[in-house]
């Protein structure tokens, strides 16, 4: 179960903002996840390591409810295409469709749906982190994040009915409401925002929105999806390891929370061993690299976790059928 890096926006600066530069670093060794995913988009993560991340930043801070203290910092506008997509809704309820309907480009697991019960709406979020440790921040972010896409729909002031959270109640509950200014439920069955039916939930936007991204034009500009097969997810966590060249299986494994053998099992079901997926991933970067940037040969091959250029070079033309000098001044993809 994965999670898009463009969710990270604004969380690794509050870390350091409260903790420091080093206590970033600490954390996000902590869960192993190179820092160089930090404003990379087109990445995924374990939701495990992204609750993981803020469990270990609320460690640093010294705060048991960093949740409540990072959710004034966060809105759906820093998602790039994806908040810029959800936010051409035009009406509070057009917003929240097209979050349901982008959640694919967020993480592959996540459910969302709109329930009229009785008098209330109920908007509802699975989110396959429940149950984890740093969820509650997760949690809370989330709230957050939807309230920023409800906002300029909705006369200033406006509260939802309650929020209910899939959580224990924590020892000091208060701050929960001081927040979101409604009651909150805890222990709840689901995560969700509640919501009078009576509420002019659909009229004229009180702002504009600025433009009118279509779901095609976040396809092109937010590919790819988050995967829902495991090796995808497989190809997802090596492309992120190839950040700082620590690539390995048992990592991998580590970070799906699987073992080794099931992870060799599982790709083997699909006729693929990890090796040939590293290989192949790691000469598809290399391509990028050479393509797409002035770093030289001898970087990209350290970067991507060769001893030596020779060995890079060897290995790349033996694989792509040209040297990595010829595809630079040819600009083309080998065949």
């Amino acid at each position: 179960m994965l999670a898009s890096t463009t969710a990270l926006a604004g969380v690794p600066e509050f870390i350091e903002a409260t903790s420091g530069r080093s206590a970033l670093r600490r954390v996000f060794r902590s869960v192993d996840v190179p820092e160089a995913v930090i404003g990379r988009r087109g990445l995924f993560i374990t939701h495990r390591a992204f609750c993981g991340i803020l469990e270990q930043g609320a460690r640093a801070a010294g705060d048991a409810h960093f949740g409540l203290s990072l959710a004034p910092t966060l809105h759906i506008r820093t998602w790039g295409s994806f908040g810029r997509y959800v936010s051409a809704g035009h009406s509070a309820t057009a917003a929240l469709r097209r979050l349901m309907l982008a959640l694919p480009y967020h993480g592959a697991h996540d459910r969302m749906e709109m329930l009229a019960v009785g008098d209330e709406i109920r908007f509802h979020y699975d989110i396959p982190s429940s149950g984890m440790v740093g969820y509650p921040h997760y949690a809370v972010a989330a709230v957050r994040y939807v309230g920023s896409i409800i906002a300029p729909f909705v006369p200033a002031g406006w509260t939802p009915m309650r929020i209910e959270f899939d959580f224990p109640k924590p020892s000091k509950s208060d701050g929960y409401e001081d927040l979101f200014q409604c009651p909150v439920i805890f222990d709840a069955p689901r995560w969700a925002i509640v919501i009078g039916r009576e509420t002019e939930f659909a009229r004229q936007p009180v702002c504009v929105p600025e433009s009118d991204i279509t779901l095609s034009d976040l396809r092109r500009l937010a590919n790819p999806a988050a995967p829902t097969d495991f090796a995808g997810q497989v190809r997802q966590l090596i492309r992120v390891q190839l950040l700082d060249g620590e690539v390995g299986a048992e990592r991998a494994a580590r970070q799906l929370g699987v073992g080794l053998r099931t992870l060799q099992r599982r790709l083997s079901g699909d006729n693929m061993a990890f090796r040939d997926l590293v290989l192949r991933i790691r000469f598809e970067r290399a391509v990028e690299l050479l393509r797409e940037t002035d770093t030289p040969i001898t970087g990209i091959a350290t970067a991507l976790g060769y001893s030596s250029p020779a060995n890079f070079t060897r290995a790349f033309r033996q694989a792509q059928g040209r040297t990595p000098s010829q595809v630079r001044n040819n600009g083309l993809i080998p065949g």
